[in-house]
């Protein structure tokens, strides 16, 4: 196999992705910081921080003090950047939950499925009142996960796997198809 060099957009990708590993955690950095721990220039990372803060991802929080020069801008993860939804489906519920970016849950709710009309239903419910809790447009949402342990409803029988669910519950939520291909959409459970 032949190797071919990185491109400028590739290493800008690895560069980026790098910076935000670091900060997901939670605790703010340095410039200095960043460059150390990813090995990358600081003038790289500077301008690397500039295009992320332009596309709303990192934001300065406040300052180090204590060095020669000027007080250093730290920087962190803006948790509002993005979110995502998770999803388990049960015959007797569905538990709900959405998340920042950092991983911290906003909003977590479960919704009955009894007097539902139908399996969609429940499902639908569940993901509109955990980001109406979190103060979520679905719109916004990055990624769903629905789970699953292979439900069967006595009256009708086996309930449709997951991501017809979660198909279903976004067709009859209104979102456009352009929205619905653009979420990255995962499903597991068992039949």
């Amino acid at each position: 196999m032949e190797r071919r060099p990185g491109t400028p957009s590739l290493l800008r990708e690895l560069n980026d992705r790098a910076a935000l590993d670091l900060l997901l955690p939670g605790t703010p950095l340095t410039r200095t910081q960043i460059s150390e721990q990813t090995r990358v220039s600081k003038v790289t990372v500077a301008q690397m921080l500039a295009w992320l803060e332009e596309r709303g991802l990192v934001t300065v929080v406040g300052q180090q003090e204590g060095g020669r020069g000027p007080n250093a801008a730290l920087y962190s993860v803006v948790p509002s950047s993005a979110y995502v939804a998770g999803l388990y489906v049960e015959l007797d519920g569905v538990s709900a939950g959405v998340a920042d970016v950092t991983g911290r849950v906003v909003a977590e709710v479960s919704v009955s499925p009894n007097g539902a009309a139908n399996a969609v239903e429940p499902v639908r419910g569940a993901a509109d009142r955990a980001c109406r809790t979190a103060g979520v447009e679905m719109s916004r949402l990055s990624a769903f996960v629905i789970g699953s342990p292979g439900v069967v409803d006595p009256k009708t029988g086996p309930v449709p796997p997951p991501i017809a669910l979660l198909s279903q519950a976004l067709v009859s939520a209104n979102v456009s198809r352009n929205e619905r291909l653009s979420k990255g959409v995962q499903a597991w459970g068992s039949r």
